[in-house]
């Protein structure tokens, strides 16, 4: 994808209803009106990763003696659960989402390109970022006559052939062949980027999801590797990240021993304010400048909501600084994806095992909240701050804690710990912050944004607690939203109650599910005075649920138009 207007977005909403299903039976007045703006120069993508499917089926294969390598346990294990059989056999994850992929980029992870057992030590590093399908985990792409470009090529086709948007594989920050203690000169890295784009571009590849390798933390490197794809392959779209060595924010490092400098430093749950972590605030200011996506990064499953929107709103702040095409990527948040106009990167699965621990707010059981932020996002599509929606935060904020026992989730910090983390209370983009009220003085975290083409979003976001678990609180939010005829307005979440300046003189407002279902008439439970509506809350959460399926306790997600 060249740079130019985006062939992803729809050109009206008519379009976009028909695309997702109309309102039955309704006219949607207006709708002719509502249509694209040219906004912004972005390249990005949702996907679907592989990683948390690895880890998550793991324990299985290893039971059954299908996986019986050195590296069985933590991350090389979780690497070697990655082979043609897991992607195209009879129950390939190749098959999952059959209603979504075409919007969906199939990213393959870490373990793809290197042989069984490769491990991060100094011998084993050496073995990333060859970008050539390892022989032994896909021998059906061709024998020995074959070169590995047609391997990989064929590898592209059969995921296009599914209906998939297209192939992205992890790429190791780094050369083949490369360790941390011997790094190659810049000409001998330039030479292997170059081979690197011949290859992806003969082959198809879409996207890069680059991680960790030896030049993680070398901006200069990844500044390289963004600036010659513009030369020889434009149309991929790379993905950076700058890591935190942390999936928990406010703990700079959790493996810090106690002579290390920052051993007792940094535990405030969050990172605004935090002076270690400036470093990284200039780091991820530089990659904002030529990135085409930035990544939030690794986070500690149940207690991540707060993680990766506090990293969200930082880093926004960051792209608004140069105003900068790039888009955030906030990895597996649909609410806040959604809220904020950002990148969704889906790494839930519903064929996961019951795991032996019960895991509060079980992912594989919230699989339609995703499906509402993708078929959402159709129309609302995540866009960067070369526009005029810049990012604001509240200065109030809420705390989340999570006790965690050992083998919870991957985190490799301290078990048996209880972690806490700070985000802002609400977060916009191209709208003011909300006035929010909340029963008992406790409120959900609120982020929204005004698309440039004009759509509103809203997200009441849900809170963790090792008492409550997951709940939302009730709260009545309200916007100075200047809602005018045509506009169309989703709502994610649990609001108690919606309150938006009304410029539509609307005398009909109905509702329904995104992803589906009869549009409700909830004109008789709004509320219209002095030029505001109040849009209620339960009703719209209840009607934004009706599409989950059975055991599935997804957040609701619902239209909702003025007619």
């Amino acid at each position: 994808m060249k740079s130019k207007k985006h062939s992803n977005f729809c050109t009206t909403r008519r379009d976009f209803v028909a695309g997702i299903g109309a309102f039955a039976g309704l006219s949607l007045t207006g709708c002719s009106s509502f249509k694209q703006k040219e906004y912004s120069k972005a390249r990005f993508s949702p996907y679907w990763c592989t990683w948390n499917t690895q880890y998550l089926t793991l324990e299985t294969k290893q039971l059954t003696g299908e996986l019986n390598f050195p590296g069985d346990q933590g991350v090389p294990g979780t690497r070697d659960n990655m082979n043609e059989t897991v992607l195209f056999g009879k129950n390939g994850w190749i098959n999952l989402f059959p209603k979504y992929r075409g919007d969906l980029m199939f990213i393959i992870d870490d373990g793809w390109d290197v042989p069984y057992g490769a491990n991060n030590d100094a011998k084993g590093i050496a073995q990333f970022s060859s970008l050539v399908p390892d022989r032994k985990r896909f021998p059906s792409l061709g024998g020995a006559n074959v070169s590995d470009r047609d391997r990989l090529r064929v590898l592209a086709r059969r995921v296009e052939e599914k209906g998939w948007k297209g192939l992205g594989v992890w790429v190791a920050c780094q050369a083949y062949g490369e360790t941390f203690s011997s790094p190659f000169p810049k000409e001998k890295l330039a030479e292997d980027l170059r081979k690197k784009f011949d290859e992806a571009a003969y082959a198809g590849i879409k996207y890069w999801k680059v991680d960790w390798g030896v030049h993680n933390f070398d901006v200069w490197y990844r500044r390289m590797m963004s600036e010659m794809k513009e030369q020889y392959y434009p149309e991929l779209i790379i993905d950076h990240c700058r890591g935190f060595n942390n999936a928990i924010n406010g703990q700079v490092d959790p493996h810090l021993k106690p002579k290390d400098k920052y051993h007792t430093t940094g535990k405030t749950g969050r990172i605004f304010g935090v002076s270690e972590y400036d470093a990284v605030t200039r780091d991820c200011e530089e990659i904002m400048s030529f990135s085409d996506v930035f990544r939030t990064y690794d986070s500690a499953h149940p207690l991540t909501t707060a993680t990766m929107l506090e990293r969200a709103a930082w880093e926004l702040h960051a792209a608004d600084k140069s105003s900068s095409r790039v888009v955030i990527n906030t990895e597996d948040e649909p609410l806040i994806a959604a809220g904020l106009g950002i990148e969704l990167s889906m790494m839930r699965c519903p064929w996961v095992p019951e795991p032996e621990i019960c895991r509060v707010r079980p992912l594989h059981k919230r699989m339609a909240e995703d499906y509402r932020c993708i078929t959402w996002q159709r129309i609302a599509t995540p866009f960067g701050s070369d526009t005029s929606a810049k990012t604001l935060h509240s200065d109030n904020s809420i705390r989340e804690e999570w006790h965690f026992i050992p083998d919870e989730c991957w985190f490799t910090g301290k078990k048996d710990v209880t972690y806490f983390q700070v985000a802002p209370a609400s977060v916009t983009r191209g709208i003011a912050l909300p006035e929010v009220k909340g029963e008992n003085g406790e409120i959900p975290y609120v982020v929204a944004s005004r698309n440039p083409n004009g759509a509103l979003t809203f997200s009441a976001l849900p809170l963790i607690d090792s008492v409550k678990k997951c709940y939302t609180p009730k709260a009545e939010a309200r916007f100075d939203a200047a809602l005018e005829k045509g506009t169309p307005v989703a709502v994610f979440g649990k609001f108690g109650s919606l309150v938006l300046d009304d410029c539509t003189d609307g005398r009909r407002i109905v509702a329904r599910d995104i992803i589906g279902g009869d549009a409700v008439d909830i004109t008789d439970k709004c509320v219209k005075s002095a030029g505001k509506i109040a849009l209620p809350g339960e009703e719209i959460a209840k009607i934004g649920a009706s599409m989950n399926p059975n055991g599935d306790d997804s957040n609701p997600g619902a239209i909702v138009e003025v007619m």
